[in-house]
């Protein structure tokens, strides 16, 4: 049975324990790479209590393990490799799983999320980055058409363990550069 997805309530500690992420293993619903990298960080939680962390160390955390854990897991995008993100988010990644395993896209959105449902399904685990939300557009048509039917259109037969990271704006640096593509995620002023 699937948990329903909840927010994280203001005095819930942002730490996975080691009863919550065996759980989530027994259920399915996590990989097992990344119930493999909740439960280690939930040891280190338990040994040596809650760490304050930011949201992009977190990521970038996870991301490691999850590669670390297994090596069909693969991060591609605009700038993820190289620069680390635009926030250096995947910071590292490739220093430390190579450029097979981390690298770098033409700014082509359509392109990186064909590119990763070929690969999910042929059996890798692409992690893509899109720089902003607003750049997903592009990329509908893939995400529609394929991401989300490709399970259903072949009655299960073909699952595409992927995951698409898009950033969403929240009074950034990059207000401006989000501003002028519309999307549904970015207010736009009234004129």
């Amino acid at each position: 049975m699937r948990h329903p997805a909840r927010r994280r309530q203001a005095n819930e500690p942002a730490v996975t324990t080691s009863s919550e992420a065996t759980e989530h293993a027994a259920t399915g619903d996590v990989s097992s790479a990344t119930a493999s990298a909740a439960a280690s960080a939930a040891a280190v939680a338990e040994a040596s209590g809650p760490q304050t962390i930011t949201m992009a160390k977190a990521l970038n955390t996870a991301m490691a393990d999850a590669m670390e854990a297994d090596s069909s897991v693969l991060v591609f995008g605009e700038d993820v490799g190289r620069l680390g993100g635009v926030f250096r988010i995947t910071d590292g990644l490739m220093a430390k799983f190579g450029e097979h395993r981390c690298f770098d896209t033409p700014l082509a959105e359509s392109g990186i999320v064909g590119m990763a449902v070929g690969m999910a399904m042929n059996g890798m685990r692409p992690v893509i980055e899109m720089q902003f939300d607003a750049f997903a557009y592009p990329a509908f048509e893939q995400i529609v058409s394929h991401v989300a039917k490709m399970h259903n259109r072949t009655k299960g037969a073909v699952k595409l363990p992927m995951v698409i990271r898009v950033r969403m704006p929240a009074e950034s640096a990059a207000w401006n550069i989000t501003a002028t593509r519309p999307s549904p995620t970015t207010p736009t002023p009234q004129g």
